[in-house]
């Protein structure tokens, strides 16, 4: 058999709806599990609360020290 005699043969079965469905089917199932095994699962980021900066304390004794030298 020489391949222009195989050429119709060759388009009949490309073309045939079992081997197109099959075919859909097989690349859906390796891409699926291609993402599986791709997966990595995200880590959780840890939420950073705000740092409170608290003003520095009065210096209490120089000031009542000024007050009462009036």
């Amino acid at each position: 058999m020489s391949i222009p005699e195989m050429i119709p043969l060759i388009k009949g079965v490309l073309t045939e709806p079992k081997v197109i469905i099959t075919t859909v089917i097989i690349f859906l199932y390796i891409d699926i599990v291609a993402k599986i095994v791709r997966y990595r699962k995200k880590k959780k980021q840890i939420k950073k609360r705000p740092t409170v900066v608290s003003a520095p304390a009065p210096a209490t004794p120089a000031a009542e020290s000024e007050e009462g030298g009036e």
